[in-house]
């Protein structure tokens, strides 16, 4: 599997995983929360708290301190259809994967 990049950018996608994963779970994307950060190239802390941030914008719990772009997809997509939200995780992963093939 690949290595969480330390330079990292998020990315909309990114934020759209953090939202399915918490309104989802993991059904149909990975085997755990730490692989599908590492398969978006996310440090699995960082992914984590995203997704705390994601929980505090729908219930006031979580992590208070989130990114305008998480306020812009939970806002965007909050009310998008299970399957929707999945595609644009997928196509992320396919993405990154396909990203880092090249660079090798």
């Amino acid at each position: 599997m690949q290595q969480a990049d330390a330079t990292h950018r998020w990315s909309d996608a990114d934020d759209v995983a953090a939202l399915y994963v918490y309104r989802f779970g993991l059904q149909g994307l990975a085997r755990s929360q730490s692989a599908l950060a590492q398969a978006l190239g996310i440090s699995a802390g960082s992914f984590g708290m995203r997704i705390q941030n994601v929980s505090f914008l729908a219930t006031g719990s979580g992590l208070p301190n989130y990114a305008k772009r998480t306020e812009r997809i939970y806002a965007q997509h909050n009310a998008t259809p299970e399957t929707k939200l999945r595609a644009i995780v997928v196509a992320a992963i396919q993405r990154r994967r396909s990203a880092s093939r090249r660079k090798q």
